[in-house]
């Protein structure tokens, strides 16, 4: 949370402040994100440096005679490194669209994902809400490299919205499903601050909640370079000299920034961590000047004075100016004087506005330097420090220094304020074509610290990790685990790095989950991972296509406590305490004595039945609880023996009073019986029958746990003898810790009783299917009876019946409830006795600490694919801290045609394309070698419809399917087969101009119809195959397809 210092400047302007909240940017000097662009600043480094080859050839456009026709003098500029590479894949866009895209399109959407990552807003959460889109862009090199090739044939449908600037702000817009504004601004120099304008008076105004902020500019061209050498406005030695008397010029430059704009009223209720806030903002224009392109000094103090009044901020308490500062003698001059006739008012001679220009250390990004300007100010309010303005040697003569109160930051210093004070900052960007934004921007208030629990970092925290590709989440572990390494982490504890990965980041297909309780265990994992090893505090896993896993809740039989269990979830959870609390506080009315009290015991009698069944059946209930409070929710419950009591209360049969009230009965009757043992045995129910025949009634089945493992119940010294008879055969038997024998003949006598006390039970219907271990079955309408409990104590407990029941429905996600994992093998061996697979988690394990092996079973939760309530986790919510950005997978993309000299050639440090069994992957692993589109084999000829009609069912489907693969991979341009095709195929940029191909492929091939509406409904390649059988099955008469086709040839 954030303390309100500004809400008395909120009431006096009638303004509400804007809070930047995530900021991403793409810069020359290898700045990959906001926290280099600040070393980059703070170092006081020069990003500049000659045109590199793969741009365009120096000998071929430069001549030192700025008069040569077509030629520039210009041999310098700020560039980024591969503007060709793109991670198409990861957005849903197919290789055809990507290579048409604007490299400018690609560079925005990327750094809008990683703006709303840094300012922990989850992409899925906003979707279909009013966020909004402004940009700033002038420029467009590429659209003219495809459009205006020498050989048009290269035009294709994306060409046009590849390269339209306003498909920038609709691309992002509809790729995350925004509904808020959209719109680009093309005011040449001023677009992104005159786009940040917007946002704020679109946030203001309410038309958007939230809003993605930012510019971007590519120099892929030499031709507007050549334009600017004519106008004589660029430095010949590649120097941006802003405010000094050397200034001969600026230097073209590209890059990208975006920020996350919001009210910082919301902002300050969500505990957002604040860059800084936007105060006030204006834009207007120079009007009537003396010629079109030069500066006017009155329209720019005017534009400084109506954002100053805005944001009810006094002109002297500006303490710094990002000024436009483009290294011309005449507009600096202008600026200054400007700035220094509004901003001088009521100003002190000792405390001078200082002011700087980014262009010094990156040059002129054109449509996108308001951006870098803003989030350079940004930074330097969140960091309090002023970066250098470069190459100020000798202060411009036409600028009367002595007379104003401003000065050039010369040296990187701390920006200090006096006590009380705020840090301000303007920003001003002047457009080529008159129009001028100013921003004001305050130093963000000071986060409120949010109290740590006693003891919470001994505590183990779940980390996770996700990703597109299982490449993609190799990297991202690696980079996670160097942050966790790093000094700077050190301040971050496991907690909020919990909070952060759960709460505020997208969870993708591919997922990793770690349950550690310190850092480095954290890194060992992290580490183990990447090396493909396992690790005890580790999960992995992916989410399939289709529907969530299946889950259901077992309700583990008796057996596993040990002293103190559940002890450390009462004291740490408060979901599971209330529900412990509420059993007892049951409990006691029907006994008089209390459950926690017995749990709190040095040395609790679990060995008694009428202490640890209560005991058992409470714990099951907080522990189901705690699991439905983050999202653990079941689609099936089983209980096994007195687990039967926790699952009907769950499913919400028994009222807790009637759960408790058979809790009682169990206990009660188990303790009459007398003494008795049960055993575990690695035998099948034939096997067990055979060895326990020789003892009679004396020892009886007691549970079919599995396939291959039984329960055995009956008398104590017919126990130890058949136990040690087959252990000294080499069989597995295992006695259990318990000293009466359920579920055997000794039962019997105590069923009348027993159905007496339970004889006023009220049933309800389940809310949730619930099966019953005492028939193998679903249960039926009046299961759960008096009668029921009878039998439950003293039949044959069918666990094994009920698991392969519900491994043919397809539940492959198992949650044991218990005090420890005794269902997981059973389970297992259900499970391979079908040749299927399943997983089972279980929440607490004998000897370790509860919330570690708590955490555990959520991250297994995740990895299987399941989505968790991460709030429920949180429900008193977290402080978030920085993590890395997601790890594009990127390939190369680029236009076909043109001149071979303005197009890049693919990076060394690209990234190779991921591994086959990635879904994402698929659009991405192309030939690297291929500029161009590639070629993909059309499969084997198909025969006609009333050929395929007659064919068997399973030629039939093969030869389709075949087809249709083979034309599905060709409007892809894939290289190789996809090795899911399950998947929707919007996922790897099937459109509906791909659709409507296939769709006039399908109609010319097979003269049969296929319906549009289904063919673009998001299909996979398994629905479109059926589309097609489903219309060969109903095939016309021949004459009348015959008919049909010739209609169609015509």
């Amino acid at each position: 949370m954030h303390t309100r210092q500004i809400a008395p400047q909120i009431a006096s302007s009638g303004q509400e402040p804007l809070a930047i909240v995530g900021m991403a940017c793409r810069l020359p000097g290898g700045v990959r994100h906001p926290e280099e662009f600040w070393k980059l600043l703070a170092q006081g480094v020069d990003a500049v440096r000659e045109v590199p080859s793969e741009r365009w050839s120096l000998d071929a456009w430069y001549d030192p005679n700025p008069e040569a026709p077509g030629k520039t003098y210009s041999r310098h500029g700020g560039f980024l490194s591969e503007v060709d590479a793109f991670d198409a894949s990861f957005f849903g866009i197919s290789a055809p669209e990507a290579r048409s895209m604007d490299p400018q399109q690609r560079l925005l959407l990327e750094l809008s994902w990683e703006a709303l990552e840094d300012a922990g807003v989850v992409a899925e959460r906003i979707k279909g809400t009013p966020t909004g889109v402004f940009l700033g862009i002038c420029l467009s090199d590429y659209a003219q490299l495809e459009l205006n090739a020498p050989d048009p044939r290269g035009i294709n449908p994306y060409s046009g919205s590849g390269g339209v600037l306003s498909m920038a702000a609709g691309r992002i817009a509809a790729t995350l499903g925004l509904e808020g504004p959209a719109l680009v601004v093309d005011t040449s120099c001023s677009s992104s601050l005159v786009a940040t304008h917007l946002a704020c008076q679109s946030l203001r105004a309410g038309e958007c909640d939230l809003a993605l902020v930012g510019g971007a500019n590519l120099l892929l061209s030499p031709r507007m370079t050549v334009y600017f050498s004519k106008l004589k406005a660029l430095s010949p030695d590649g120097a941006c000299k802003a405010f000094d008397g050397a200034a001969n010029g600026y230097v073209r430059s590209e890059g990208a920034g975006v920020v996350v704009l919001k009210r910082l009223s919301d902002a300050i209720a969500a505990g957002d961590s604040i860059f800084a806030v936007v105060r006030g903002s204006a834009v207007n224009q120079d009007g009537r000047t003396n010629r079109l392109t030069a500066p006017h000094q009155a329209a720019q103090e005017r534009v400084i004075e109506r954002a100053l009044g805005q944001g009810g901020i006094a002109p002297h308490e500006v303490g710094y100016v990002e000024a436009h500062g483009a290294g011309s003698l005449l507009a600096d001059s202008v600026e200054v004087k400007a700035l220094a006739a509004v901003l001088g008012r009521q100003r002190a001679a000792s405390a001078p506005v200082g002011i700087g220009s980014v262009k010094t250390n990156l040059g002129h990004l054109e449509g996108a330097a308001g951006i870098a300007s803003l989030i350079k100010v940004a930074l330097a309010l969140r960091h309090r420090a002023l970066p250098r303005s470069l190459h100020f040697k000798d202060p411009s003569p036409h600028i009367p220094w002595a007379e104003l109160p401003v000065e050039v930051i010369s040296e990187h210093r701390p920006w200090s304020v006096a006590a009380g004070q705020r840090r301000i900052a303007g920003v001003s960007a002047l457009g080529l074509s008159g129009t001028n934004a100013h921003v004001v921007l305050e130093e963000a208030p000071e986060p409120a610290r949010r109290p740590v629990a006693p003891g919470a970092e001994e505590r183990a925290e779940l980390l996770v990790l996700s990703a597109r590709t299982p490449r993609a989440l190799s990297e991202a572990a690696q980079r996670l685990s160097a942050q966790l390494s790093s000094p700077e982490a050190e301040s971050a504890g496991l907690r909020a790095l919990s909070y952060s990965t759960t709460c505020h980041r997208e969870h993708h297909g591919h997922r990793l989950a770690v349950a550690s309780r310190s850092r480095r265990d954290a890194v060992g994992a992290l580490e183990a991972f990447q090396r493909g090893l396992a690790h005890p505090d580790l999960q992995s896993g992916s989410v399939r296509p289709g529907p969530a896993p299946r889950v259901a809740f077992l309700f583990s039989g008796q057996g596993g406590h040990w002293p103190g269990t559940g002890s450390a979830l009462i004291d740490q959870e408060p979901v599971f305490r209330d529900a412990v609390l509420a059993a007892d506080a049951v409990y006691q009315r029907i006994v008089g004595w209390s459950l926690i009290e017995e749990w709190r015991r040095d040395k609790p009698r679990f060995d008694l039945s009428r202490y640890s069944q209560p005991a058992h059946v409470a714990l099951q209930m907080g522990l189901a609880a705690l699991l439905r409070s983050w999202g653990i929710v079941p689609d099936a419950i089983v209980g096994s023996s007195i687990g039967e009591v926790s699952s009907a209360y769950t499913a919400g049969v028994l009222s807790l009073e009637d759960a408790m009230l058979v809790t009682h009965a169990s206990g009660e009757l188990h303790t009459d019986i007398g003494d008795g043992a049960m055993s575990a045995l690695e035998l099948s129910e034939e096997e067990a029958r055979a060895v326990i025949a020789p003892y009679g009634d004396r020892l009886s089945i007691a549970a079919l746990n599995s396939p291959s493992s039984t329960l055995l119940s009956g008398e104590a010294g017919a126990m130890e003898e058949l136990v040690r008879e087959l252990t000294a055969r080499g069989i597995s038997a295992r006695q259990m810790g318990i000293r009466y024998a359920s579920h055997s003949p000794a039962v019997e006598p105590r069923r009348p009783a027993m159905r007496r006390a339970l004889g006023s039970l009220r049933l309800n219907a389940p809310t949730v299917p619930l099966y019953t271990t005492v028939t193998g079955e679903r249960a039926k309408p009046g299961d759960f009876d008096a009668e029921h409990w009878t039998r439950n104590y003293r039949q044959t407990v069918r666990f094994a019946p009920v698991i392969a029941t519900l491994a043919e429905q397809g539940f492959t996600l198992f949650i044991e409830i218990g005090p420890n994992a005794v269902l997981a093998r059973p389970v297992q061996q259900c499970f391979q006795k079908l040749g299927k697979s399943a997983t089972v988690l279980s929440p607490l394990r004998r000897g370790e600490p509860e919330h570690h092996t708590l955490r555990t079973l959520l991250g297994g939760f995740y990895a299987a694919g399941g989505t968790p309530s991460w709030a429920g986790l949180f429900p008193e919510g977290g402080e978030r801290v920085p993590l890395p950005s997601y790890p594009w997978q990127r390939e190369r993309y680029w236009v076909a045609g043109g001149s071979a000299a303005l197009q890049p050639v693919r990076s060394g440090t690209s990234a190779v394309p991921a591994s086959e069994d990635a879904p994402a992957a698929l659009l991405a692993d192309r030939l690297q070698s291929l500029p161009t589109a590639s070629t993909f084999g059309t499969g084997e000829p198909l025969p006609s419809a009333r050929a395929l009609a007659d064919m068997p069912a399973e030629e039939r489907l093969a030869r389709v399917e075949s087809f249709l693969r083979a034309e599905v991979a060709r409007q892809l341009e894939l290289t190789q087969d996809l090795s899911d095709w399950s998947l929707p195929l919007v996922r790897f940029g099937f459109d509906s101009l791909m659709g409507m191909k296939i769709k006039a492929r399908i109609e010319q091939t097979l003269g049969i119809s296929v319906s549009t509406a289904r063919l673009l409904s998001g299909l996979c390649l398994p629905d479109l195959v059926t589309l097609v059988i489903e219309q060969l099955a109903v095939l016309p008469p021949e004459s009348a397809l015959d008919e049909q086709m010739e209609e169609f040839r015509f």
